[in-house]
């Protein structure tokens, strides 16, 4: 069992890995999408999920500053 402090911060870089991986994967897909190998078809998403898990990446960095976090859909 990790201490809490460190915990959090090894869930915040696997979020940020995470987060590194999906950005590459979205760079290799612009790059098919421009080769005409890859097509767009549209889908519903939740903003509120993905606002909640932005935010929760930044969540211990705002804890660890003694900041307030808001997010006004």
């Amino acid at each position: 069992m990790l201490p809490e402090g460190v915990d959090r911060l090894v869930n915040a870089m696997n979020n940020s890995s995470s987060l590194l991986l999906k950005i590459i994967s979205d760079i290799l897909d612009f790059s098919k999408i421009e080769s005409e190998q890859l097509k767009i078809e549209p889908r519903e998403f939740s903003c509120l999920e993905v606002i909640t898990h932005i935010a929760g990446n930044y969540l211990p960095l705002v804890v660890k500053k003694r900041l307030g976090l808001y997010c006004f859909i």
